[in-house]
């Protein structure tokens, strides 16, 4: 004997365990790529910068979507939104780090944002607008999140280079600033 169950009530007990079984696997997910970002960097004002601006992307890419609805299906691109972005951080800082030889600030942002944005320009591009080609499908919600993933990509590529590097130089002129000294003058 085979006993079936349907209704709104069991549907939704399903659909709601469902979500709550994969906010976990999200929370367990972003604590990795957070504490991965924080190892790569050793910065947490640098992480917590690099993830608001992945982050600031869904919205951003919402916003410009041209689509009289966006599927819930749509937001889920966070994940990919994650996995992108921070490549963007990591190609940032490398080139921060290989940059160090040279001594005034302005001349080593500069050096490293020449080279940082051709490379995530490159990725970001090429990316996009391999999701723009779900655009030639006959799915809407395949056309939608085509359109949705490519401009979150985009947008985090330009929200970074607004973001980042402001940071990354005020991070460092607060370390070679000299720091105040305290001197025991009672002593004599």
């Amino acid at each position: 004997m085979t006993l079936y169950y349907s209704g709104s009530v069991i549907t939704g007990y399903e659909v709601t365990r469902t979500l709550k079984n994969d906010c976990l696997l999200a929370i367990g997910s972003l604590s990795f790529v957070t504490v991965y970002i924080w190892l790569q960097t050793r910065s947490i004002v640098i992480t917590l910068t690099g993830l608001f601006v992945i982050f600031a992307s869904v919205p951003f890419a919402y916003v410009l979507t041209p689509a009289a609805k966006t599927t819930l299906a749509s937001f889920l691109s966070l994940f990919l939104a994650i996995g992108i972005g921070c490549d963007d951080i990591f190609v940032f800082m490398d080139f921060w780090h290989q940059s160090k030889h040279l001594d005034d600030v302005d001349v080593r942002l500069e050096w490293t944002m020449l080279r940082a944005i051709r490379s995530c320009l490159a990725t970001s591009v090429t990316t996009s607008i391999s999701f723009f080609a779900n655009l030639a499908s006959c799915l809407q919600p395949l056309r939608e999140f085509g359109m949705f993933m490519g401009l979150c990509v985009m947008g985090a590529c330009v929200l970074m280079f607004v973001f980042l590097p402001p940071v990354v130089v005020a991070l460092e002129l607060c370390r070679r600033s000299p720091r105040a000294r305290v001197i025991d003058v009672s002593a004599g």
